[in-house]
């Protein structure tokens, strides 16, 4: 069974960052089992709403927000 690799980042108002992180990030997980779990720690920005968009776009396979 192969190992699953589990990124936490915790964020706080981090809306135009969301994107281009996980973009670099997949880039280089995309051959291992992965999940990245995005914290977000009280945003008074649009931070939710990105991870909701790659969640919507990825179907939510990878990418989790807490």
């Amino acid at each position: 069974m192969a190992e699953k690799i589990s990124i936490i980042i915790p964020v706080y108002n981090e809306a135009e960052n969301i994107k281009p992180l996980y973009e670099r990030l997949e880039k280089i997980l995309n051959r291992y089992s992965y999940e990245i779990i995005f914290v977000d720690d009280g945003s008074r920005d649009s931070t939710a709403i990105e991870v909701e968009r790659i969640n919507k776009n990825k179907k939510g396979k990878r990418v989790r927000l807490i």
